[in-house]
């Protein structure tokens, strides 16, 4: 009888040992889930980034993208691009008038920096590097050949194309402008860096 009793006591602490691991288990189980389908989604966001990849892009010339058929990435690209030069623009513009730098924590260039960002981010997720690369290429190509339209030396002076290999043109709402680059020198580095 006291073995009976000894048996079912063991029996009985067996079933509660067994019963915690079980729910230790199932707790284990349910923080692993989480994990488990981020990377779940990561994976199958890399898979369709290569099978991205793997489908070649071709840009048309500028009339083409004139008439909005451009790729997506194009697209984005120069939307990623314009907020940048949109976030340098409201960075820099003030402190010229002002003489003086700007605070960080100023709402409106906190707005402009996370709608860069955001463009950014979402570039970077949605492109494969290799689109990303090519269609920042065209843009550049599409920059140098409005440079060398506007300094082709129609009906511009010696002084205007000299300017034109000396400095580079920027229109933010105004009339085209010509920044040297020896006063891209002189903006405070920090701003820069995000160029390099």
């Amino acid at each position: 009888m006291e073995q009976a009793l000894q048996h079912t006591q063991d029996t009985q602490r067996r079933a509660l040992l067994l019963r915690a691991q079980a729910g230790a288990l199932r707790r284990q189980q349910h923080r692993l889930r989480d994990p488990m389908q981020r990377l779940q989604n990561q994976l199958r966001r890399l898979q369709d980034m290569e099978r991205k990849a793997k489908v070649d892009v071709a840009f048309g010339s500028l009339t083409s993208a004139a008439l909005g058929l451009e790729p997506v990435v194009l697209r984005d690209v120069r939307t990623a691009c314009t907020l940048r030069a949109q976030f340098l623009q409201n960075l820099l513009l003030p402190q010229a008038k002002r003489g003086s730098l700007l605070t960080p924590h100023e709402d409106h260039f906190g707005t402009s920096y996370q709608q860069w960002l955001s463009s950014a981010e979402m570039l970077l997720t949605n492109h494969p590097p290799g689109h990303i690369l090519a269609a920042l290429e065209h843009l550049a190509a599409e920059r140098e050949a409005e440079i060398r339209s506007l300094c082709s030396g129609d009906g511009l002076g010696d002084t205007e194309i000299s300017r034109c290999g000396a400095g580079y043109p920027y229109s933010w709402g105004r009339p085209r402008e010509w920044v040297s680059w020896d006063s891209l020198r002189t903006w405070p580095s920090h701003l820069l860096t995000g160029w390099n």
